[in-house]
């Protein structure tokens, strides 16, 4: 008799982790994180070919770690755009945006279809990533023969240096789970018991560090070096500068704004910033942002229309459209 219940216990407790799993995977997306790689200059990247499903969206990284559709390193098309976009987590979108909803995915398929000529647009991104970041990317992989190279910074990137710390398989992991379950046991449950916030990308942000002198030379000498850059590979700049919720609200920037806005104004780079068009997005009911500092779907769709706007009022010359060609005539 005890051992047919301890068959019975064995065989519901093997159904109940069966029916976890199946839940975890197929209803809530876990079991299959976008996962990142250590990197002795950049600090960390995405790793490169993923195909992931997370919470339901798509999450893709090229052979570059970039989340975008993979190109070949140099043009095969003269008449090709190509536009490199560099940022952390707000260009990202993370885990609960879908690829097709991410602001450089939006502008690549715009641009195709108004320009009637083949375009790339790279998002070159991670969570936490600053100038100096970019800056290796840019050493490490070039400037892929782009037209274009936009960096997005938000005022604390004018302190925004990497620590090369080891990276927190909580937040960044490097290792598929084992399983769907385990992943939300492990992963999500201590948070959701103890009341941790969780961010856009599904992970407790990063603890907030204190501005110091070091990180703010670091930082602005890579925003110096990658307009350098830019420049002797023919390759035009443009800045955005982002907005937080705690600056919209307060109608004035934090920190850190006006001296990234000086350096690439020395640099002669155009400025833009997305507090008019965020602030238009608020007021007419459409809430841009996820957090503080992260974009929504809306936000993303509000960054992409700001993007388009400065791209061709900037550089009319390198978007304008391929000609049609016309019937001959006897």
């Amino acid at each position: 008799m005890l051992n047919r219940r301890l068959k019975w216990l064995l065989l519901v407790l093997v159904v109940m982790i069966a029916c976890g799993e199946l839940f975890a995977r197929y209803y809530i997306g876990l079991g299959d994180p976008p996962l990142s790689q250590v990197h002795p200059t950049i600090a960390y990247l995405f790793k490169p070919n993923q195909k992931v499903h997370r919470f339901g969206r798509l999450f893709q990284t090229n052979r570059y770690g970039m989340r975008s559709d993979d190109f070949l390193p140099q043009k095969i098309d003269s008449s090709e755009l190509r536009v490199l976009v560099f940022g952390n987590s707000v260009v990202n979108g993370g885990n609960l945006t879908d690829q097709s909803n991410v602001a450089t995915s939006i502008v690549q398929r715009t641009l195709t279809k108004e320009l009637n000529r083949p375009v790339v647009v790279g998002n070159i991104s991670a969570g936490n990533w600053g100038p100096p970041n970019h800056l290796a990317y840019v050493k490490q992989y070039g400037f892929l023969d782009a037209d274009i190279v936009v960096l997005v910074w938000s005022s604390s990137d004018y302190d925004n240096a990497p620590t090369f710390a080891p990276l927190n398989s909580l937040i960044r992991p490097t290792e598929a789970p084992v399983s769907a379950l385990w992943e939300g046991l492990t992963r999500y449950l201590p948070r959701y018991l103890t009341g941790q916030t969780i961010n856009e990308a599904g992970v407790v942000p990063d603890a907030q560090k204190v501005a110091n002198k070091r990180d703010i030379e670091v930082s602005q000498m890579a925003q110096r070096e990658i307009f350098e850059m830019a420049k002797a590979h023919s390759a035009k700049a443009l800045v955005i500068q982002h907005w937080t919720a705690t600056e919209l609200q307060a109608r004035k920037p934090l920190v850190g704004h006006a001296d990234i806005r000086r350096l690439a104004a020395e640099a002669s780079v155009p400025i833009y910033d997305d507090a008019d068009k965020l602030q238009a997005f608020l007021d007419a009911g459409n809430n841009p942002l996820r957090d503080d500092i992260h974009l929504n779907d809306n936000g993303q769709r509000a960054l992409a229309e700001l993007l388009l706007a400065a791209l061709k009022r900037e550089f009319p010359d390198v978007l304008a459209p391929r000609k049609m060609q016309g019937k001959s005539t006897n």
